[in-house]
């Protein structure tokens, strides 16, 4: 997942490390090897389910429309 401070993605909620790997244009090299290097290290697994788990609970239509309608009632 690229998160740099031009895009802004930290607003998302992931983390690195716990459910991602953050990359960005100076990181990437060292990301991507430091994950060919040990590539059956559990590690990568706890993280993509982690992340997977973090989407499915939070970044789905339920949620969007509860804060849809949280702002809303702001505006009221």
């Amino acid at each position: 997942m690229e998160i740099t401070e031009k895009n802004d993605g930290f607003f998302i909620g992931f983390e690195d490390n716990k459910s991602a790997i953050f990359i960005n244009e100076s990181n990437y090299e060292r990301r991507f090897q430091e994950v060919l290097d040990d590539v059956d290290n559990p590690k990568w697994e706890e993280i993509a389910k982690s992340g997977r788990e973090y989407a499915m609970g939070e970044l789905n239509n339920d949620k969007a429309v509860e804060k849809i309608i949280e702002y809303i009632r702001e505006l009221l």
